[in-house]
């Protein structure tokens, strides 16, 4: 696997210095728009179908700057199990340079109808972390081209009130996000990731003298005096077999600490078999197991973009287990497997969970683009906002905390 890092440690590069902010009149172009940006013209168009958008992916290559939620293996499942259960409508948009004809990016989209207001948004779902445009060779790279595309793919929408794209990447690896136009604002999402060194002692060595004992102890008595073994799934069938494993995990931990659990239940359940055998197909997903005997007393599913692995679900079992932290030990393993496999970037997704930062990951920042359509999506935006003002307010920022930490999870159990 390739060793190049997706993992930004700063901010960097903020919407302000992407993009100039947009006409007024942006909001509203015609169907067929062809954007000029500083000598070169964009026009956006709408894919008829999936396969046709998947079709495109392929030819991008593994070295394009991307995430492991923006792959053909993810999407597909996406959109062919999670949309149509939903009731949502799949919007597929291509952006290309006119002059050339070749690729500028790829947007996987939705338009949802909520409450009476439509929204397009990003293919998420709840099973996308975050996201970052599928960019094609033409892809934007001043601040005026970034405002072009962006008017071309507005213009190509179909009706709506509000476009709202959420947990949006400042970059990947070295190539900031051309969706981070004038106006972008942190999301309330966030990420958590780390570099990882050469080897897995630096690792440890970077961990604080708690986390490091912890570590050892815990992998010591469960490996060593336990006789469990750390195994990655590599072939399909049996992969998505250990899907029904996690399944029985996850439900059984998170009923037992109150909290409920819906991966198990269609349409999710489906997506994720399909998304596992599509992935340890191609090399982008792995299931790990700690094994006792013939029992599965800790799962993780793992997604694989070249330098960065990204642990996306993680549990372990209930009982007595329970109280023998097996994640915490599965998490090292994967961390060390990933180290000696030659990723240099340990990625945990979204979500404020302390024993994310106790592996040595930093909370890195993601952002939010909202482009209202209508007068309704203008009403829509501005409530939004004031939703946003008022749980930043002390007393409710103090609550949710109170109330984040009556919920938390304990070291070691996964999403």
């Amino acid at each position: 696997m390739g060793s190049s890092s997706s993992y930004v440690s700063k901010a960097g590069l903020l919407g302000a210095e992407l993009a100039p902010a947009l006409p007024p009149s942006a909001a509203e172009p015609s169907a067929e728009t062809a954007a000029r940006a500083d000598g070169r013209a964009y026009e956006a168009y709408r894919f008829a179908g999936l396969a046709d958008f998947l079709a495109e992916i392929g030819p991008l290559g593994p070295a394009r700057p991307q995430t492991p939620f923006q792959t053909a293996a993810w999407l597909g499942p996406f959109y062919a199990s999670l949309v149509p259960a939903m009731k949502l409508e799949p919007v597929l948009i291509g952006v290309r340079e006119t002059a050339s004809g070749q690729l500028a990016m790829l947007l996987p989209l939705v338009k949802r109808r909520r409450a009476g207001f439509s929204t397009i948004e990003l293919a998420d779902l709840d099973v996308c972390d975050y996201a970052f445009p599928l960019l094609g060779p033409a892809a934007p790279t001043t601040p005026v081209e970034a405002a072009g595309a962006w008017r071309a793919a507005l213009g190509c929408l179909p009706a709506a009130d509000l476009v709202r794209l959420d947990r949006l990447l400042t970059a990947a690896g070295e190539t900031p996000n051309p969706l981070l136009i004038a106006g972008a604002r942190p999301s309330r999402a966030i990420r958590n990731a780390t570099a990882l060194p050469d080897s897995w002692d630096a690792y440890l060595a970077s961990c604080s003298k708690r986390v490091r004992k912890d570590i050892r102890q815990k992998t010591r008595a469960i490996l060593r005096d336990d006789g469990a073994t750390f195994r990655v799934v590599t072939e399909a069938g049996e992969a998505v077999g250990m899907v029904e494993q996690l399944d029985r995990l996850q439900r059984a931990r998170l009923e037992e600490i109150g909290l409920p659990f819906r991966l198990d239940r269609a349409p999710y359940s489906t997506f994720y078999r399909e998304a596992v055998r599509l992935g340890v197909t191609d090399g982008t997903l792995l299931i790990a197991l700690l094994e006792n005997q013939e029992e599965v007393v800790a799962a993780a599913m793992l997604l694989l973009a070249p330098g960065t692995g990204t642990l996306v679900r993680l549990s372990h079992a209930a009982g007595s287990w329970s109280r023998r932290s097996p994640s915490v030990v599965l998490a090292g393993c994967v961390i060390k497997w990933l180290i000696e496999s030659g990723y240099r970037t340990l990625d945990f997704g979204n979500g404020r969970y302390a024993y994310k930062q106790r592996f040595g990951c930093e909370l890195l920042p993601l952002y939010t683009v909202e482009e209202p359509l209508t007068m309704k999506g203008r009403l829509l935006a501005s409530a939004m906002a004031g939703g946003r003002a008022l749980r930043s307010a002390p007393m409710a920022r103090a609550l949710e905390c109170r109330l984040r930490r009556g919920k938390a999870k304990p070291a070691g159990e996964g999403d």
